[in-house]
């Protein structure tokens, strides 16, 4: 019996260690891109990470683990100095508001139906077709 608690409890140690390693990571990338954006002066990722250390009992003993989770926010249409967006990101907005997608169901290299064009959403890039084929 305490063999096989000892292996679990190695397995789980193991797998909360890959989990941080992989927390960090997220982490590491999103602080990335914030700076990128941050160089640029814009606040138009449509995510908010927001990490929450949990103080605690894990296991057997006392830790702290990270808790991630993304809150969907509106972009600004300010910069981050409140100028105004110039030309080109305005631009570049208005084109993916006018942006249509349409699906293709193609069966055995054919075309059997297609969805009348939707709307693609601003900032998800996201298409809700609710169709039926």
């Amino acid at each position: 019996m305490t063999q096989v608690y000892n292996e679990v409890n190695e397995k789980f140690k193991t797998e909360r260690s890959v989990l941080n390693d992989l927390a960090n990571k997220i982490y590491d990338t999103w602080v990335e891109i914030k700076e990128v954006r941050s160089k640029q002066g814009y606040r138009s990722t449509p995510l908010m990470l927001k990490v929450h250390k949990i103080e605690g009992l894990v296991g057997s003993n006392q830790e702290s683990i990270d808790h991630f989770s993304l809150t969907k926010v509106n972009p600004t249409d300010r910069k981050d100095n409140n100028e105004a967006l110039g030309f080109f990101e305005n631009k570049r907005r208005n084109d993916i508001n006018n942006l249509r997608v349409v699906a293709n169901l193609i069966i055995n290299g054919q075309k059997v139906a297609s969805t009348k064009s939707y709307k693609v959403e601003y900032p998800s890039f996201e298409a809700e077709i609710c169709e039926m084929f």
